[in-house]
């Protein structure tokens, strides 16, 4: 499930790295008309699958997730293989929002890894999945850029979407039967209230999301050259996301160990010092090993919040949690190029650690009292039977 991931998220940034490109290529509209559909053609999939994220996840109680993972696959193949021969810029927003409606495909990943997961690995499991789907939103985007560049639009939409056949055929023939999954029985309590858990989730992934989307504004804030901006902000991004993939993995080892409250609360006190730091750096290695070492931390925070719930809160609870991931993809890059419109990075940085500060103290509050080691589980609580499938590893 690891590996369908990792190219699941390659073959989605490798489009979305020249999909602003060919938005602009496709317009007949004016700069600025062109840039606000740029931004609401970019937006439209993951707002939509932060909508839709809960009812997919529904869904696999009716029918088996192994089969909803495929027919999501099926309709996004369908999707990038259109936006290859569209060129009329409303269609194209059609396309994504439709993408996103239908996806949910980390959602159902998720549960699927969690089906395939013993209680003891089941952390650990998460925490590598969240690593692969990183290692393939690092891979993707230089990819997609030189092939777009080098053959052109629409023979990279069509690369993207013979990843997508090769992500169904592993579906198809490298997972086992994994029958519709038990729903959660009534009055089952979790050891992690909804909310609060959400939030978290949110704010820590906006961390991840805002970046890449104001870099060439921070890059010019640091005094890099503009002529070296382009091959810095690849340096950049390529080295935080290689420490958010290690940070997850490393975070999710040390876990097991210690109080999981206590590794939230470390990982995220620290990521958010982090963040203000990066105000006070004066130079890109300084800025970049900051960032490293902040991605890092703060990666690591949603693989522990959800294993905590996954079991016994059953599907609905995780697609709950991960439309945190859709809706920081959505909002993190409006807030960062607002903000930074109007202000300067400090007042950026600040506010972002701010709202993460303001969602770990509401967290520790509504789990305080709750035994928080282990897989989470509440005190008498047993591990609920998984349906069919149920490998201990992936």
């Amino acid at each position: 499930m690891v590996a369908a991931q990792v190219a699941l998220n390659f073959s989605f940034t490798f489009v979305t790295v020249f999909l602003p490109f060919y938005i602009r290529e496709a317009s007949h509209l004016d700069a600025q008309g062109t840039l606000l559909w740029t931004g609401l053609i970019m937006g439209a999939a993951p707002f939509a699958a932060s909508i839709t994220s809960p009812f997919w996840a529904h869904f696999t109680t009716k029918a088996s997730p192994k089969g909803v993972f495929e027919k999501g696959i099926i309709s996004n193949f369908i999707a990038v293989l259109l936006m290859g021969l569209i060129t009329n810029i409303r269609v194209l927003f059609a396309l994504r929002l439709l993408q996103g409606l239908l996806g949910g495909l980390s959602t159902i990943g998720l549960i699927i890894t969690t089906v395939a997961s013993s209680k003891e690995r089941l952390t650990r499991n998460i925490g590598i999945y969240q690593s692969g789907m990183t290692l393939g939103q690092l891979s993707g985007p230089p990819i997609g850029a030189a092939v777009a560049s080098a053959f052109g639009f629409r023979a990279a939409f069509l690369v993207a979407a013979g990843f997508m056949l090769l992500i169904l055929a592993f579906s198809r023939w490298g997972l086992g039967r994994i029958p519709p999954q038990q729903p959660a029985p009534r009055g089952t309590r979790s050891s992690t209230p909804m909310f609060p858990s959400w939030l978290l989730c949110f704010t820590s992934m906006i961390q991840i999301s805002f970046f890449a989307s104001v870099l060439p504004d921070l890059l010019a804030w640091l005094r890099v050259a503009p002529e070296r901006a382009v091959a810095a902000a690849g340096l950049v991004v390529t080295s935080y996301g290689v420490s958010a993939a290690v940070g997850s993995y490393l975070i999710d080892r040390v876990a097991p160990s210690v109080p999981r409250r206590t590794v939230v609360l470390a990982a995220a006190l620290s990521a958010a010092a982090l963040q203000l730091l990066l105000a006070a750096t004066s130079s890109l290695l300084a800025f970049t090993v900051v960032r490293m070492v902040q991605a890092g931390l703060v990666a690591g925070i949603m693989p522990l919040v959800i294993s905590q719930v996954a079991r016994q809160a059953g599907g609905v609870a995780i697609g709950t949690l991960n439309t945190a991931r859709f809706a920081a993809h959505a909002t993190g890059p409006l807030l960062a190029t607002s903000v930074l419109s109007v202000a300067s990075p400090f007042t950026l940085f600040a506010l972002i650690s701010g709202l993460s500060l303001g969602s770990l103290l509401t967290y520790l509050r509504s789990t305080a009292g709750f035994p928080s080691s282990g897989a989470g589980l509440t005190s008498g609580d047993e591990d609920p039977p998984r349906s069919g499938h149920e490998p201990d590893s992936l």
